[in-house]
């Protein structure tokens, strides 16, 4: 991957979150080809797709979270050609392969444990 587009929901927890994306992805030789900040109220994310299509990155890098399941569902419905990387907090619902209606087949998260004692 050489090419990458940020997409991220316009919240106060994103600013920090884009700001190392926007540091981070070119020093590991990813080129940052667009940076796109979306309304926590976008209910259609077709322009949005359709723009990050048009631009052909090899990988979209998101942080999402008040926006919901719906950027998953309509990425999966539409066939975006460009995987999705990033932060999708929804993902890590046990409600989410429902939510998606399916739709979140082949979506994984990571998640990091630790321990509470010290």
């Amino acid at each position: 991957m050489k090419t990458a587009v940020v997409m991220s929901e316009d919240a106060a927890w994103t600013i920090p979150l884009d700001d190392e994306y926007l540091k981070c992805l070119p020093k590991i030789g990813l080129q940052v080809i667009d940076h796109i900040r979306l309304s926590p109220d976008t209910t259609d994310f077709t322009p949005v797709f359709n723009k990050i299509e048009g631009e052909k990155p090899d990988v979209m890098i998101t942080g999402i979270s008040h926006i919901g399941v719906q950027p998953t569902v309509q990425w999966a419905q539409q066939h975006v050609p460009v995987p999705m990387f990033g932060i999708a907090s929804q993902a890590t619902s046990s409600t989410f392969w429902k939510d998606t209606n399916g739709t979140a087949d082949g979506v994984m998260f990571n998640m990091v444990s630790a321990p509470t004692w010290r």
